[in-house]
C-alpha cells in the first residue's frame, strides 16, 4: 500500500468513526469501523460478500460486521 492510499484509508477510517458516534453505536462498534474504514481498499478478497460467499452467511465475522452495518443504515 502506497503512501497516498494509506492516507485515504485512515482519512476513511476517522469519517466511520465520526459517524458512527453520530449514529450512537457502543464503544467497541466504534473501534470495528474505525478497522472497517482503514481495511476497505485491502482488496476484493476482504469485501463482507466475498466473506460470506467463501466462508458462509454464519461466519462469526460476517454477522459481527453486518450488524454494524445494519445499525450505520438505521
Amino acid at each position: 500500500m502506497d503512501e497516498d492510499r494509506l492516507k485515504h484509508s485512515i482519512a476513511v477510517a476517522r469519517k466511520m468513526v465520526e459517524f458512527s458516534k453520530i449514529k450512537k453505536l457502543g464503544e467497541e462498534d466504534i473501534k470495528n469501523c474505525f478497522i472497517i474504514g482503514s481495511n476497505h481498499d485491502v482488496g476484493y478478497d476482504e469485501r463482507l460478500e466475498d466473506i460470506k460467499n467463501r466462508y458462509g452467511k454464519d461466519f462469526e465475522i460476517y454477522n459481527k460486521y453486518c450488524k454494524i452495518v445494519d445499525k450505520i443504515r438505521r
